[in-house]
């Protein structure tokens, strides 16, 4: 394939952020290096034609820091289909939908939603990665070709299914991390909160501050947005043996961590050492739930 016209290596280098433009400007193979990304792109849809310099712009917006080997890296192929649909290319729309509306019913699927919902929730993604609405743009904007299209609609899809599944007000709330033994009416616990409540609040936003991502996206995931054991080892294609081992060891972390960080902040031990767990335990359900909702 022939370079990209003058003005189309033009048109990449005035789109680039301007603090990635040293990076580029000086690049002897820019153009050949912009033709060949144009032809992997085109040779992986033939038969969906988008403005060598609509994409090219599309493509500098996304261009990494360190120049053309990293851009050569870029899932240009996917990026170009992205950059059609953005155009309101009919065909572009058409591709997409027989490549990843699967991959999106195979996401919805893992999450064991009711039949009814599947066909509502498939579509609610496609306008969610598609449709501008108010000030929020269209998701697939955010795709910045890193990784394959397939893997980012699979997560997104996940996302927006487990948002749905809170919005529609699904009651399937496990009690792997209960309430425990929260009691309003129990004097010493009354007690406790009134007379420790600010320092627990402390120590335990500090222990949640030092969980990993994953950590934290189970927490939310079984608290917060009500899956179930199933449901959360879809997601990690785990079985759900494995899932209850995640939960206990990261109940137990919590509990340990809050435990021993409240205990250096007030210097206290023995039994009331003893009675601020049992505080711990009554609050930790609401408190994860406060944290991450």
């Amino acid at each position: 394939m022939e370079p990209p016209a003058r003005e189309e290596s033009i048109a990449f280098l005035d789109a680039l952020p301007p603090e990635r433009r040293a990076a580029y400007e000086g690049e002897p193979r820019l153009a050949e290096g912009l033709a060949a990304l144009l032809g992997r792109a085109r040779a992986a849809w033939p038969d969906l034609l988008v403005a060598s310099d609509r994409f090219l712009r599309f493509l500098a917006e996304r261009a990494p820091e360190r120049g053309l080997a990293e851009l050569e890296a870029l899932c240009v192929e996917d990026l170009y289909l992205a950059c059609g649909c953005l155009e309101r290319s009919a065909r572009a729309g058409e591709l997409f939908a027989e490549r990843f509306f699967p991959v999106i019913g195979r996401a919805v699927a893992q999450l064991e939603v009711p039949a009814s919902w599947v066909e509502d929730i498939r579509q609610s993604v496609y306008d969610k990665l598609f449709l501008t609405d108010g000030e929020r743009q269209a998701a697939i904007r955010h795709y910045q070709g890193a990784g394959e299209l397939a893997t980012w609609v699979h997560v997104v899809a996940v996302r927006h299914t487990v948002d749905l599944i809170r919005k529609r007000g699904r009651e399937q709330t496990l009690r792997e991390l209960p309430d425990a033994v929260a009691d309003h009416e129990d004097p010493e616990l009354r007690f406790l909160k009134q007379r420790y409540g600010a320092e627990f609040k402390a120590a335990f936003e500090e222990v949640m501050g030092r969980l990993s991502s994953k950590e934290r996206n189970l927490l939310r995931y079984q608290v917060v947005s009500g899956l179930t054991l199933e449901q959360i080892a879809g997601l990690y294609r785990v079985n759900r043996s494995t899932v209850v081992r995640w939960l206990q060891s990261l109940r137990e972390k919590l509990l340990e961590e809050t435990r021993a960080t409240l205990a250096a902040r007030l210097q206290i031990t023995g039994s009331e050492l003893a009675s601020l767990i049992r505080l711990i335990q009554s609050e930790l359900h609401v408190s994860i739930k406060r944290l991450l909702g």
